[in-house]
């Protein structure tokens, strides 16, 4: 059984990195990761009389290839989120122009 539980937990572990790691800052990242990789081994090892009490997260090593591809996606993130923010600003503005104009008309 704690081979089957290594291996379920080592395949939740990636899907963890790939869906959780991207986008948030590492305090909250390091916090839900170990939080839902508890969750879902417990739904998994329910069935097996296993009840998962601790995880913690030690040492991740990852394949260059994909730290490249997360930093790739995270950097996307990061533009989309400033553009968004920009766009706000620029909205902001012409709300600002458009009542000055009316002021002075």
């Amino acid at each position: 059984m704690a081979f089957l539980t290594r291996l379920l937990t080592n395949r939740i572990l990636l899907k963890a990195i790939w869906v959780i790691w991207i986008a948030l800052p590492y305090p909250v990242r390091k916090r839900v990761t170990t939080e839902g990789i508890q969750v879902l081994l417990d739904e998994q090892t329910e069935s097996w009389g296993i009840k998962v009490i601790n995880v913690e997260i030690k040492h991740i090593d990852i394949d260059e290839s994909m730290i490249r591809a997360i930093a790739k996606q995270a950097e996307a993130e990061r533009e989309r989120r400033a553009k968004i923010i920009h766009a706000g600003g620029e909205l902001e503005a012409s709300a600002k122009l458009l009542e000055a104009a009316t002021i002075l008309a």
